[in-house]
């Protein structure tokens, strides 16, 4: 090794070990969804009735732009609801009556968009907001095709 030319056989043995450990631990946190594990974010905490297939790392939408992702789901203490604390990485600043929103994509993954309010008051770091949930999910809307034809329907009963 050309890098490690004139260095002991103790050291260069010690760098790579250092080298791969880093490596394994940015590889694992990239794969559990933490994009930046040096970047601090906003903690924002949201209390669901349903998760509706939320998982760590499902990413928060802002006008198409992800702004941030969920890192902790949990169940309250009382088990009435789903604690979710979702990781803002934006300086975006968040009105305090701002509402997150679950969505489901056409494939069959969730996101969740972030719906502004218009309050004077800002989000801080580890404060709540409200939930809300989709419009076709409150109308009981299904998406799907129709037969052989490839013609995307939107049924449901209102």
């Amino acid at each position: 090794m050309s890098i490690f030319r004139g260095l002991s056989k103790e050291f260069q043995v010690g760098a790579l070990t250092a080298i791969a450990i880093t490596t394994l631990i940015l590889g694992y946190n990239f794969m559990r969804g933490k994009d930046n594990p040096f970047k601090s974010g906003t903690d924002i905490y949201v209390y669901y009735e349903r998760a509706q297939g939320l998982s760590i790392g499902t990413s928060v939408m802002f006008n198409g732009l992800r702004i941030g992702q969920l890192s902790s789901l949990d169940i309250t203490e009382d088990g009435d609801n789903i604690e979710a604390v979702f990781e803002i990485g934006s300086s975006l600043n968040i009105p305090a009556d701002s509402k997150m929103e679950i969505q489901s994509e056409i494939l069959g993954g969730q996101k969740v968009r972030l719906v502004m309010g218009r309050s004077e008051n800002y989000v801080e770091d580890e404060d709540e907001l409200q939930w809300d949930t989709t419009m076709a999910a409150n109308l009981g809307l299904t998406v799907g095709f129709t037969d052989d034809t490839g013609i995307l329907s939107i049924s449901g009963s209102t």
